[in-house]
């Protein structure tokens, strides 16, 4: 019973995903918005870093999903 309970409380993965793009495009959201404010190069860099970011999401989620249709 106790090993039921320490189950539950665990994060699906799913969640996890879906925390992280929503993190994410949190922050292109306010780069985007603030792009009128900040310099290009801090713009620039920001979005690279985001886009860097989302790369390697991708990277991981297709190479989990690879594995779970290899088992």
């Amino acid at each position: 019973m106790a090993e039921a309970a320490v189950r539950d409380r665990r994060p699906r993965p799913g969640v996890v995903t879906v925390l992280f793009l929503v993190v994410a495009l949190l922050l292109l959201g306010l780069v985007v918005g603030t792009a009128a404010y900040l310099p290009w190069p801090v713009t620039v860099v920001l979005g690279l870093f985001i886009a860097v970011w989302l790369a390697v999401f991708t990277g991981r989620e297709r190479r989990r999903r690879s594995r779970e249709r290899r088992v």
